[in-house]
């Protein structure tokens, strides 16, 4: 049976979406490739036409998932105070809070990442320095630090605040960090 041009690319990014969203739900230990190839409809024996491993998928799906974000942030365009504060507001909102799937991989696979092989480690180094640069341009003029080190700062306390929220089952303690951290962020 021949495929129509571009099957195979599809069904590689449905691999990624899919694989994506549960190794941020689950963790990528917990997730295994039979229940990645599932999700996206397929038998486990195409995987290895599109990876050559489980490491490999998630190498890819790091970069992919990065690499959204730092097209949302190219595509969102704004600086300054009022940016900051819009950009704290969405980040840490409840909806976010609650969007671990779908929501910015920072938060919900930095900490895999962390234990994940040096190409992986690498892949994320040079996305997240990526972010940082174009963060960096959006910071409110500041005399007393450097657009860069807000931007660390934007960064370290908004995927922190997200994680420290997501580990609690109290909506209240959840709330009181996010906003604890949109007030730090705008101060």
């Amino acid at each position: 049976m021949r495929y129509p041009p571009g099957h195979k690319e599809e069904t590689r990014r449905r691999i990624l979406a899919e694989a994506s969203a549960l190794f941020r739900r689950q963790g990528t230990d917990a997730t295994g490739i039979p229940e990645v190839m599932k999700a996206a409809g397929l038998t486990i024996g195409g995987f290895y036409r599109h990876f050559d491993s489980k490491s490999a998928l998630f190498r890819e799906a790091v970069r992919s998932s990065l690499q959204r974000t730092l097209a949302f942030l190219r595509h969102n365009p704004g600086r300054g105070n009022q940016w900051l504060k819009g950009a704290a507001d969405r980040y840490l909102s409840r909806e976010h809070l609650t969007n671990v799937a779908h929501g910015c991989p920072l938060p919900a696979l930095t900490p895999d990442i962390a234990r994940a092989d040096p190409e992986v480690r690498d892949v994320y180094a040079n996305a997240l320095l990526e972010i940082v640069d174009e963060l960096a341009q959006r910071m409110p003029e500041d005399d007393t630090q450097p657009p860069r080190d807000r931007a660390w700062a934007f960064i370290a306390t908004s995927v922190g605040g997200l994680m420290l929220a997501r580990g609690t089952d109290d909506p209240e303690l959840a709330d009181e960090i996010l906003h604890a951290c949109r007030e730090a962020i705008v101060d």
